[in-house]
């Protein structure tokens, strides 16, 4: 039987293959049933690639901290921290 994997394992994963990717972008974009759902799609634009990598159905709270671990200090000045 598969083992499962939580949420912060599965971010983890994916911060540290993207890491290795050299992401030099990102964008966030969703659909109309998206934005209802409360999900957005991630792509990381990377130095060596036309396509980028794409992640969907990201919760809309958990998309910038994904970027910002697997990227540090590109989406740091466009996110809010409050005190």
């Amino acid at each position: 039987m598969p083992r499962q994997v939580d949420h912060d394992e599965r971010r983890t994963s994916i911060a540290r293959a993207l890491r290795r990717a050299g992401v030099v972008a990102w964008t966030f974009g969703s659909s109309p049933f998206g934005r209802r759902a409360g999900v957005v799609t991630l792509t990381a634009a990377v130095a060596a690639g036309e396509q980028g990598c794409r992640i969907p159905d990201l919760a809309e709270d958990e998309a910038p901290a994904l970027a910002e671990a697997a990227a540090p200090r590109i989406l740091t000045e466009f996110l809010s921290r409050t005190p």
